[in-house]
């Protein structure tokens, strides 16, 4: 049983993080103003933006644009804005 425990030392770590990903997600987008809906508690957001509907799961990182998947993070929607603003 002892490793069973030594196993599971990092996990509230491990969960924190992920909140912190989803809260710092769904707080820039509202403050961007960008479209979005939230599903299963916020943990897969459809968000729309430059024309396009992108599937979100901000805990994971997975990004599904064009039937793509991706595994990238907030730092890549960012960019994405950017970018297609520019164009």
């Amino acid at each position: 049983m002892e490793n069973m425990a030594f196993s599971f030392e990092g996990f509230p770590d491990h969960m924190e993080e992920k909140k912190n990903r989803k809260l710092a997600t769904l707080e820039w987008l509202q403050k961007e103003k960008i479209p979005y809906t939230s599903h299963n508690n916020g943990i897969h957001l459809k968000i729309t933006m430059n024309g396009k509907t992108i599937d979100f799961w901000p805990t994971t990182g997975c990004i599904k644009v064009n039937n793509s998947y991706l595994l990238k993070d907030l730092n890549y929607l960012k960019n994405f804005k950017t970018t297609k603003e520019k164009e």
